[in-house]
C-alpha cells in the first residue's frame, strides 16, 4: 500500500518553521502530514492566489503551505505558519 502513497519533501524555511512549534503543535502537523502523503487533496485544502500551484492545510491556527508534484508524486511543503502570518505578502 506504500506505492500509493505520496513522499514528502521539507523545505529549509519549513523545517526552521517546525523547530519554532511547540511539541504539542508539532504532533498535529505531523497527523496532518502523514495525511498528506495518503493524498494532498483530502482535508481542510484550499488553493492559494497568486502561487501557481500553492495549497494550504488548515491545522488549528496553523497552515500548512505545500506544492503539490504530481509528476514524482510528492508533496513540498514550503512553510508552516500561524495563521495570523500565512496570508501576509
Amino acid at each position: 500500500m506504500d506505492l500509493l502513497r505520496w513522499g514528502l519533501e521539507i523545505s529549509h524555511p519549513a523545517e526552521r518553521d517546525l523547530k519554532r512549534l511547540s511539541p504539542e503543535i508539532k504532533h498535529r502537523i505531523s497527523i496532518a502530514l502523514n495525511g498528506l502523503r495518503e493524498t494532498p487533496w483530502r482535508g481542510c485544502i484550499r488553493k492559494l492566489e497568486g502561487m501557481t500551484a500553492g495549497y494550504r492545510l488548515r491545522v488549528g491556527d496553523w497552515r500548512v503551505i505545500f506544492q503539490p508534484d504530481d509528476e514524482r508524486r510528492i508533496v513540498v511543503i514550503v512553510a508552516v505558519l500561524h495563521r495570523s502570518k500565512a496570508y501576509r505578502n
